[in-house]
């Protein structure tokens, strides 16, 4: 919950929001998607067991601007 108010999500957004479209099905918030690319880094984990550990997680996901805390994956890894 400390690492969510260090990050300037607003600046993130802004400054990637010219490379995103933001439409479609596929699509996700820049937060979600920053926020777990952030957190792959930090613990040095792949995309699947980032997957195992935000559905374990509630700090993660809240992190990443979950309101709720959910046992589904944000996104499927593979695709």
């Amino acid at each position: 919950m400390k690492l969510e108010k260090l990050i300037d999500w607003q600046r993130l957004e802004a400054k990637f929001k010219q490379h995103y479209r933001g439409k479609g099905t596929c699509a996700k918030p820049i937060r979600l998607l920053t926020g777990l690319e952030y957190l792959k880094q930090i613990h040095k984990l792949s995309d699947e067991n980032t997957m195992v550990m935000w559905c374990e997680n509630p700090y993660w996901q809240y992190c990443c601007g979950m309101q709720f805390f959910t046992h589904e994956p944000p996104c499927d890894p593979s695709s």
